[in-house]
């Protein structure tokens, strides 16, 4: 089976699994091709196909992983708005942004370092 390499350099195997025009319908996960409309078998490859879109980013590197008491202390925040919200205080949601920055001056990054 022939492999190309995404833009990171990741190999990628060239067939259906991997092309941006394949489409999984029913339950069952099977996979079908939305150009050519049928069916298709593992490992079968046509001249349409084209790296998803996916498989074009993995391996970019630039996600983070927010810790754990930044996650926390999110969630607690968003609870608290909804509990007076459901107390009957006119409360509106606080930005995103604004939890972080929080977090951040009595903290330190939300980000983990490794």
């Amino acid at each position: 089976m022939q492999t190309v390499r995404n833009p990171q350099g990741i190999p990628v195997k060239v067939c259906c699994a991997s092309c941006a025009y394949r489409q999984l319908v029913d339950t069952q996960a099977r996979r079908r091709c939305i150009i050519r409309e049928e069916k298709v078998k593992p490992n079968q490859l046509c001249c349409l196909w084209q790296m998803s879109t996916p498989l074009k980013l993995a391996g970019i590197g630039a996600g983070m992983i927010k810790r754990r008491e930044y996650l926390l202390y999110y969630t607690e925040q968003r609870v608290e708005e909804q509990r007076r919200r459901d107390a009957g205080e006119a409360v509106r949601a606080r930005k995103t942004e604004t939890i972080r920055k929080e977090f951040e001056s009595n903290n330190c990054s939300i980000y983990f370092n490794f």
